[in-house]
């Protein structure tokens, strides 16, 4: 596999990564936190309504809740973010053990980072696991309500890529329909992680694609 120093591999975090969506108990205990902070029941339909996949419409969602949707926000991003820092300090949720075939492809192409995932979610994913030395540029939302409307597939976390590192040719390895759509809204390459029979079974499998080319 020879070097090619103008391609970037920019890889999803979660269900990529980092195996956060196996035990759910951190998210979970975030999202009861933000309910409770504002006296609201941590029902099973109001824990729904604040999933992650449905943040994107979060002001629609949260609407019965007569609460401050900015200050609602505010709560669940920071009990969201706590969770998931400590979840992964203590051990609850861990990097996927194939993420170590990706030191395959360092020096022979650029890795980065793009999620959804908060900003400070992302960095100590890299520096707590000791991936400081494997990725090169790394990407997570910002923690406002604006914010969710810049989520992928949104190209804005792209752009912000293409700030700060330049590659002429952009893979993303993402896991959803969602990541695909991301790709395609900004031109790059995509590569399903899927890890069943449905796509790319493993980051192994994914470094062979790689490695064989052309991407």
């Amino acid at each position: 596999m020879k070097s090619d120093p103008t391609v970037t591999i920019i890889f999803d975090l979660d269900g990529v990564l980092l195996n956060s969506e196996e035990d759910l108990t951190w998210l979970k205990s975030a999202l009861s936190k933000t309910l409770l902070t504002y006296g609201l029941a941590a029902t099973e339909q109001n824990l729904r309504k604040l999933y992650p996949g449905r943040v994107r419409k979060f002001q629609e969602e949260v609407k019965g809740f007569n609460v401050d949707p900015a200050k609602l926000w505010k709560t669940r991003d920071k009990h969201y973010t706590n969770e998931k820092i400590y979840a992964m300090k203590n051990g609850e949720i861990k990097p996927f053990p194939d993420v170590s075939e990706l030191y395959k492809l360092k020096g022979r192409y650029s890795l980065g980072i793009i999620t959804n995932s908060p900003q400070e979610v992302a960095d100590t994913f890299v520096s707590h696991f000791g991936y400081d030395d494997l990725f090169e540029v790394v990407i997570g939302r910002g923690t406002s309500l604006d914010d969710l409307t810049k989520l992928k597939p949104n190209p804005h976390l792209f752009k912000k890529l293409k700030e700060e590192h330049r590659g002429d040719t952009v893979v993303y390895v993402g896991d959803r329909e969602s990541d695909r759509k991301f790709a395609e809204n900004t031109g790059m390459k995509f590569l399903h992680l899927t890890r069943d029979k449905n796509g790319l079974k493993n980051l192994k499998e994914v470094v062979s694609k790689v490695s064989r080319g052309p991407l």
